[in-house]
């Protein structure tokens, strides 16, 4: 093979011809990739001891839950202080759990089954509230309203003035923030399932119960409402509920 000249130097330059030698040009770049790519190691035998019990059968939880324990809490109560029964989740005070386990009764069949995770605002969750269950009422009453007035002070006053615009404004207002309250004159209220208020937090026993029946609640719940933040499926049970209402629909 004849040298290359590279100004005053002269060195040999070996040039490899694809069509002369196509098997050792694929088993060099068949060395190249195995040198940049290790080989994956292989997995460590681990011993499992003879008393764990990790290997036995999971046992599903229970789709069944006693009558007197499924219980359900008014969405005028949810709402109530402002959502202050969504401010935290009551641990370490007793009493009071006691008594806003108090305030559920018993249901055989609940509206809504409500998941939340305990660290996002309960701000968030009120605003979030009054906007699916009372915008459509209060946007629904204030029109009447506002067509009623209108057409009364066609025939009184003659014109149109401030204060019969401003009868739409509050009537919107106060149904945005009182509709639950007010339906529960004439209609039935809603029910829903709020775990601080309809699982028994003070009593160990029946706390167990009834987070194991939550399958129970869901259930007998027409619809699943999920309040979802960032945090929500980082909570285990949080991830349970919407994979239970996925399995069972």
């Amino acid at each position: 093979m004849p040298p290359v000249l590279h100004g005053n130097s002269c060195r040999r330059r070996t040039v490899f011809n694809p069509r002369a030698c196509p098997l050792e040009i694929g088993e060099i770049f068949r060395e190249k990739f195995r040198a940049m790519v290790p080989r994956p190691k292989r997995p460590e035998t681990v011993k499992i001891p003879e008393d764990d019990k990790r290997g036995e059968e999971v046992q599903p939880l229970p789709t069944t839950l006693d009558r007197e324990l499924l219980r359900g809490v008014s969405m005028s109560t949810c709402l109530s202080g402002a959502a202050k029964h969504w401010a935290d989740n009551g641990a370490g005070r007793n009493a009071q759990l006691k008594e806003d386990y108090g305030l559920s009764r018993q249901a055989s069949r609940l509206d809504h089954f409500l998941s939340h995770d305990w660290r996002t605002s309960r701000w968030k969750k009120y605003l979030s509230m009054l906007v699916m269950f009372n915008l459509l009422p209060a946007a629904i009453v204030s029109s009447v309203v506002s067509l009623i007035v209108a057409i009364i002070a066609c025939f009184t006053v003659g014109k149109h003035q401030l204060w019969t615009a401003s009868f739409g404004y509050v009537t919107f207002l106060i149904t945005l923030f009182q509709w639950q309250w007010m339906r529960e004159y004439f209609m039935k209220p809603t029910f829903v399932f709020l775990d601080k208020l309809c699982i028994a937090q003070h009593d160990p026993s029946l706390k167990e119960k009834g987070i194991s029946g939550l399958a129970s609640f869901l259930l007998n719940s027409q619809s699943l409402t999920i309040f979802w933040s960032q945090r929500y499926f980082t909570r285990l049970w949080c991830t349970y509920v919407p994979a239970c209402k996925m399995v069972r629909c």
